[in-house]
């Protein structure tokens, strides 16, 4: 039996065509997957800020009775946007072909840096890197919003890790000083380190991380010396083996003590925020 293959176009689709479409899916009595609300908001922000890449080769699928088999949310996206792309449209693909669509490897941004070439240490650059993102986007000020950066997206990420040339620096430099596995979350650290170049002076910050991942020359009350006191003792505390350490909680201790280092100020106790929202301390000189 000869095998009948989907047919190939390139489409201006707007609004009104994707809303079309659309609706010609829901008449076709195809089922259709639940949307997924963060990927349908990472897809919509791309088109508005012109990131969304309509070049990278993957196509609406449509089936034979315009049942979309792959490109419910760019369709969706495109309507609420109001944006206009010319998409790879492939038209007559069968529909008992939907469940082999999209079950490869997700691609993550480390896949993504070590494709562009370039970069090493891609894993802990690719955490430091979602961590600033996330911040350099917030929608408030609170720590625990942005240690699981839902807002945040791949292609966004993976453009901070890709040019920001002081997040790798300090990202190479955490992984040098903080060798000892008796500190964690080596991301986080890496992202207090450029958030600290961001909004100190450069050698405040690196006195501050290079004195603390040593150790030496500290003394009772040095905003240094509590931190790492704190941090090891959350790393090697028995209730923490096995478990993962709260990231909102080791960016705010960070931040915490930084804080107080750059104002000068004597810190000889780090105490969890009792607060339902962990905020950014504020840095200042």
């Amino acid at each position: 039996m000869t095998q009948q293959l989907p047919r190939f176009s390139y489409i201006k689709i707007d609004p009104p065509t994707a809303e079309a479409w659309l609706d010609r899916h829901k008449r076709s009595g195809f089922g259709q997957r639940a949307l997924n609300g963060n990927n349908l908001e990472t897809i919509a922000r791309a088109m508005r800020t012109g990131k969304f890449r309509a070049d990278n080769g993957e196509d609406i699928k449509i089936g034979p009775n315009w049942e979309i088999v792959d490109g419910h949310h760019r369709l969706t996206a495109i309507v609420q946007t109001g944006t206009t792309f010319y998409l790879g449209v492939k038209f007559d693909v069968p529909v008992d072909a939907m469940p082999t669509v999209n079950v490869g490897k997700i691609r993550t941004v480390p896949d993504m840096l070590t494709i562009a070439g370039g970069k090493t240490d891609v894993n802990l650059l690719s955490g430091a890197a979602r961590l600033f993102t996330a911040y350099m986007n917030r929608p408030g000020n609170s720590i625990v919003a942005v240690s699981r950066a839902n807002f945040v997206s791949k292609e966004d990420v993976f453009e901070r890790a890709n040019n920001d040339r002081t997040l790798e620096e300090v990202t190479r430099l955490t992984r040098a000083h903080f060798r000892t596995a008796a500190f964690p979350n080596l991301s986080a650290i890496a992202f207090c380190w450029r958030l600290g170049r961001k909004v100190l002076p450069q050698e405040v910050a690196d006195e501050f991380f290079l004195r603390l991942s040593s150790g030496t020359g500290l003394y009772e009350g040095d905003p240094r010396l509590t931190l790492r006191e704190r941090l090891i003792n959350i790393r090697t505390c028995p209730k923490s083996r096995g478990s993962r350490v709260d990231v909102s909680i080791v960016i705010y201790f960070i931040l915490r003590a930084l804080s107080a280092f750059a104002k000068g100020e004597e810190l000889v106790r780090l105490t969890r925020p009792r607060a339902d929202v962990i905020e950014f301390p504020e840095l200042t000189r």
